[in-house]
């Protein structure tokens, strides 16, 4: 029998949130007798099937760091965590009758009132393990923040009956292992290879080294800037290209008039879901320095496109990029370590070789027909 879902996901302020989202909505609409969707705010021209009902949580939460001062920024952003799991509460109670799974897809830390209320009306509580944002913020010198949401993310774990992992290392990544009876690794999306292909060959291409993401200190962008200068020191073929916008965009220009390599990277400023296949497909390498992730989508999507990725074994990274053979591991998040392993992929004889393998573990193991079929297993989880 087909399940009847409410998916839903905390209406964080990111583009990027609602892409990953309606994405699973792919996945979930052919395998659901219902599906609801609670989202901040439906995207202008976003089509589904009628078998979706959308619920609009009308709220959003703003960005870290983007009041001043930061502290006022960090207690609205408190207070509005709280009443938009009050507003999540309220949509989920109206439709309580009309389910039997929720599925808490985006939110971590910030969804425990709404899983709470899911409990209470006796529904299957199904969460996701997407990255651990309290490490992140821990790494990120927000110790007191990071302990916080530490207690909040567990806590969801804890009375959820299922929690998605996008892939087997992420429980050690993230502190699961003390889930393990409850936790699945077979929850990652799935990449379009027919939009996310290769259409400029490796060969082809100038040494271009690029970032793509958020401009914030857990994606490690800091780091990337800092080591341009040592690798111009030795590559004086290479140029860069900073995609992303973030709270840390004035702070990389500084460094760049600092290190005085401006006329070196070009910020490309935030690259919109259609221009992201282009984006990939002109650099020679994609770099993912981050300090905590789940499954990035962003080393899928460059895979698929033929491009070589050198990344942190952080989360699920090592269950996709096997050093010299997939892609390239950065040892530490230092500028040191990623300017090392940018300089080896480069100089790397079968550079061309793993690109080609990187796409065809793409093909194999990331489709939508791949994912629906996962995601058929999951929910038919006790």
């Amino acid at each position: 029998m087909k399940s009847k879902v409410m998916l839903i996901s905390f209406p964080f302020a990111s583009a990027t949130v609602n892409q990953f989202i309606l994405e699973m909505v792919e996945i979930l609409d052919p395998i659901c007798e219902k599906l609801f969707l609670m989202i901040g705010t439906l995207p202008a021209n976003t089509s589904l099937s009628d078998k979706v009902t959308v619920l609009e949580i009308g709220t959003t939460l703003h960005p870290s760091g983007t009041i001043k001062p930061i502290f006022w920024s960090h207690l609205l952003q408190s207070l509005k965590i709280g009443f938009i799991q009050l507003k999540m509460c309220l949509l989920f109670f109206v439709r309580r009758s009309e389910i039997d799974v929720a599925f808490f897809y985006m939110g971590g830390y910030a969804v425990l009132l709404p899983v709470l209320a899911a409990k209470l009306c006796k529904k299957r509580v199904l969460t996701t393990a997407l990255g651990c944002g309290s490490l992140s913020a821990k790494k990120a010198e927000k110790k007191t923040i990071g302990a916080a949401m530490a207690f909040f993310e567990h806590a969801t774990y804890a009375f959820s009956d299922i929690i998605v992992a996008e892939s087997p290392a992420v429980i050690d990544s993230c502190s699961l292992s003390k889930y393990k009876n409850k936790i699945t690794t077979k929850g990652a999306r799935f990449i379009d290879s027919e939009i996310f292909q290769l259409n400029r060959p490796l060969k082809d291409r100038m040494n271009v080294i690029g970032f793509l993401g958020r401009l914030t200190k857990d994606k490690g962008v800091l780091d990337f800037v800092q080591a341009v200068p040592l690798i111009l020191r030795k590559r004086d073929d290479v140029t860069f290209s900073i995609g992303g916008d973030g709270i840390l965009f004035p702070n990389i220009v500084e460094i760049l008039a600092r290190n005085h390599t401006t006329a070196n990277v070009k910020m490309e400023g935030w690259i919109p879901s259609a221009g992201v296949p282009s984006f990939l497909n002109n650099l020679k390498i994609l770099v993912v320095p981050s300090y905590q992730e789940g499954l990035p989508t962003v080393i899928l999507q460059a895979m698929a496109c033929g491009t070589p990725v050198v990344a942190t074994a952080v989360g699920g990274v090592p269950d996709i990029i096997i050093d010299g053979k997939t892609g390239f591991i950065i040892d530490y998040n230092s500028a040191e370590s990623i300017a090392d392993a940018i300089l080896r992929a480069l100089t790397s004889p079968e550079l061309d070789t793993i690109a080609k393998i990187a796409r065809r573990l793409i093909e194999e193991r990331y489709s939508l027909n791949g994912a629906i079929e996962r995601y058929k297993e999951i929910l038919a989880m006790g």
